[in-house]
């Protein structure tokens, strides 16, 4: 029994080495390849408007503002408007010291009686003259020099009355009033400052905020693009997930030299609050829409290696790369200018970290 044991060890022994032998000698099996899941669609066939887009700031249209200024020099003995008050056409905004412009509006009403009186004496004159002549009595000398002195006279009293006027004006105009409807939107200058009576020292600027525009700046190419009338969208960051409709009311027929860049004015179609007068944004004028064009959603492009962009085409259970050249884009949807067959399904979204030839399966 004992040498049967002996003589069966060395055979087991055997036995196990033949086996670790052939279990080293053969490869491993290959490890499954992993699978994605994927939402593949096709591209779309469609209308799509070709934008230009252009940057600029919120400002009063024209006729909509003033920089309000004294008409005479002065000093300002008052202020009645105050930033964000709305005024009136005509309202009163503040008073320039006028003792001046009243002390010779006096002077000129009494320069004036005295000038009626002395044209009321010539005429008296004149008739009682101009009788004594037809009757014989008086020299045609006498009845000329009557008549001078009541023209002189006359004359007289035309330039009081020109010099009242004008003294009258004087006095009014030192009372500033509101050029126009609209909210006080800087008030200027102070009670106790001097104003020279013109427009270099404005007081106060005043606008209207319900007749608002979006001036921007746009490059040559695409300043002959834009036609008035066109319609499009603004947007501020100031004011995130709003927008206003806006529509081109004028273009600059020239190009500044200095900026390379010409001048549009956007009116705001306010429909709502208004947007505050000097923030900036964006706008996106509609310039044209193109039918026919075949989209595809942003989410579905990445960039490619070797530059440019691709889309990834689920193709039998695999994934395979295909480099597509752009167009225009609006919103979320992009143009694809390269050829791609109708038949063709593209993975929807998440393509970043998708390698190329990946066995995936489709998301139900």
């Amino acid at each position: 029994m004992l040498r049967l044991r002996a003589r069966c060890i060395p055979l087991v022994c055997s036995l196990f080495a033949s086996v670790s032998c052939r279990s080293s000698a053969e490869p491993p099996a290959p490890a499954a390849e992993p699978t994605v899941r994927v939402t593949c669609i096709a591209s779309r066939v469609g209308s799509i408007a070709r934008t230009i887009d252009l940057r600029g700031a919120v400002e009063v249209a024209p006729g909509h503002h003033a920089l309000v200024a004294s008409q005479v020099p002065g000093r300002i003995t008052s202020m009645t408007a105050r930033e964000g008050d709305r005024v009136r056409s005509g309202a009163v905004l503040a008073e320039i010291d006028a003792r001046q412009a009243r002390d010779t509006a006096t002077q000129v009403e009494a320069a004036l009686a005295g000038a009626n009186a002395a044209t009321q004496n010539a005429t008296v004159t004149a008739d009682r003259t101009q009788r004594l002549f037809d009757r014989g009595i008086a020299a045609r000398q006498e009845l000329d020099d009557a008549l001078a002195r009541l023209a002189a006279a006359k004359a007289q009293a035309d330039a009081a009355k020109a010099s009242l006027a004008a003294a009258s004006r004087t006095v009014a105009f030192a009372t500033v009033r509101a050029p126009l409807e609209g909210v006080v939107l800087r008030t200027l200058r102070a009670t106790g400052d001097l104003v020279d009576g013109t427009p270099a020292t404005p007081i106060l600027e005043i606008g209207d905020p319900a007749a608002l525009d979006v001036l921007a700046s746009a490059v040559p190419g695409d300043l002959v693009r834009l036609a008035l009338d066109q319609t499009g969208t603004v947007r501020f960051e100031a004011l995130p997930g709003r927008s206003y409709d806006v529509r081109v009311q004028s273009i600059a027929p020239s190009i500044d030299p200095t900026t390379g860049v010409g001048a549009v004015r956007l009116a705001l179609v306010l429909d709502g609050g208004a947007p505050p007068i000097g923030l900036a944004g964006e706008a996106h004028v509609v310039a044209s829409a193109q039918e026919g064009v075949r989209t595809v959603a942003s989410a579905s492009l990445r960039a490619a290696r070797g530059g440019g962009s691709e889309v990834l085409v689920c193709d039998a259970g695999h994934l395979r790369a295909l480099a597509v050249e752009l167009g225009v884009r609006e919103g979320d949807r992009v143009e694809v200018t390269s050829p791609l067959d109708d038949a063709v399904r593209i993975v929807a979204k998440d393509v970043l970290g998708l390698a190329d030839g990946a066995q995936y399966v489709e998301a139900p």
